[in-house]
């Protein structure tokens, strides 16, 4: 009888998957139990959000996909006297490299 095998060591994948798993629980408790931080947006003009927490159905009634598909969403959301201003003032801090 013959028998024939190859050893190969995995304990650095096994590690890393490991710290990802960790990091991205990490990740999501805080997102989900920190401070009322709904969305994530890029740090510019764009408005565009790149993460947008679950939370924000109760908050805005809307859904995490349909914030992320329109970048005015929560811009039309807001009260029409205050959207002027408080586009400018985002707006600027876009143009300054502000979170």
């Amino acid at each position: 009888m013959f028998s024939q095998g190859v050893m190969h060591d995995v304990t650095r994948e096994k590690t890393a998957e490991r710290r990802l798993r960790e990091a991205e629980e990490r990740y999501r408790g805080s997102s989900s139990t920190s401070r009322p931080r709904s969305t994530l947006d890029r740090p510019d003009a764009s408005m565009e959000s790149v993460y947008v927490s679950p939370r924000i159905l109760g908050i805005a009634g809307v859904t995490p996909e349909q914030w992320l598909e329109d970048a005015e969403l929560w811009l039309r959301l807001m009260d029409p006297s205050e959207r002027d201003a408080v586009g400018a003032s985002y707006t600027a801090r876009g143009d300054l490299g502000m979170p």
